[in-house]
């Protein structure tokens, strides 16, 4: 867990959108979470979160429906193309495998140690470098 810094918040149901900046990385990303402990429709304002609350909150990049193996080094790298959005693009290594659908990669200024799941088998081994397209998630600790 890190301490991230909400800088924007939609919220559709349980479901939210956030603009955070992960203050150990001097970076700012947005990113796609789970409240369950309060339901709002979509413009209403939360009353447990807002704009510049700090939280403990660890990120990994899920729902990747593009995932291949890089046949030369490229930079560790990410990008969000999608503006508002938590969709992302990212170059990783890979460091652990977990399974067919769980890694742990190195993904540079996005983070060194990022759990990603795929929404299917993929076949990879430590030391692979990897480009994914998927969400960038966020799991919040529970105070």
């Amino acid at each position: 867990m890190e301490t991230v810094l909400i800088e924007q918040l939609w919220a559709d149901g349980y479901e939210r959108r956030a603009r955070i900046f992960l203050e150990s990385r001097n970076l700012a990303v947005w990113c796609h979470f789970l409240q369950h402990d309060e339901y709002l429709e979509a413009g209403e304002p939360s009353s447990r979160l807002s704009p510049g609350d700090r939280l403990q909150a660890e990120i990994s990049i899920q729902m990747v429906t593009e995932c291949s193996v890089l046949d030369r080094v490229e930079k560790l790298q990410h990008r969000q193309p999608i503006d508002n959005s938590p969709h992302i693009e990212a170059v990783g290594k890979v460091l652990e495998v977990q399974d067919e659908y769980c890694c742990i990669c190195d993904f540079g200024a996005l983070g060194g140690y990022v759990p990603v799941e795929t929404e299917m088998e993929v076949e990879l081994k430590e030391g692979d470098i990897i480009k994914v397209r998927g969400s960038l998630e966020m799991e919040v600790e529970d105070n």
